[in-house]
């Protein structure tokens, strides 16, 4: 994957431009999927994102589009734990993050923590790796109102 780089710091968001940038196809659903993908307020579902786009859109195409979007570096996919990807816009305004999720609402919140660099190079040393080059950090737990209602629930 690559970083996201000087071409997403650029106000407002164009998408069409990014694709270019991208060297892909410019193509109306393509717009159209990166633009709800930058507008989405947290990561969406395949599902979600064809609701969003509207119903003629091509759902195979939309799943395609998804994994070349992440291969580019426009969107991050998020392996959720059920087995359902999330996808998120990579762009200035949706920066490198990890995610908590409540397992009982399912609600995700962003994390703006991030694991230190030489934790990074411990782990690229003992695994006999010559780099690490990205990662992902998934956490669930229970929220707060979850687990005040579960505390209501249980005597």
């Amino acid at each position: 994957m690559k970083p996201p780089s000087a071409r997403s710091r650029r106000h407002p968001f164009d998408a069409e431009q990014l694709l270019r940038e991208a060297g892909l196809k410019a193509t109306s659903p393509r717009i159209a999927l990166l633009r709800a993908l930058h507008a989405a307020a947290r990561p969406l579902s395949a599902a979600a994102l064809h609701a969003s786009v509207g119903g003629d859109a091509d759902v195979v195409t939309l799943y395609r589009n998804l994994e070349v979007f992440a291969a580019q570096g426009l969107a991050r996919r998020i392996e959720g734990r059920e087995g359902h990807a999330l996808y998120e816009c990579v762009d200035d305004t949706h920066t490198h993050h990890h995610h908590v999720t409540c397992t009982v609402c399912g609600r995700m919140e962003d994390v703006e923590l991030c694991v230190p660099p030489r934790v990074l190079e411990e782990v690229s040393k003992k695994a006999r790796f010559a780099e690490i080059q990205d990662h992902v950090i998934e956490l669930y737990g229970i929220c707060a109102a979850c687990q005040a209602s579960l505390t209501k629930i249980r005597p």
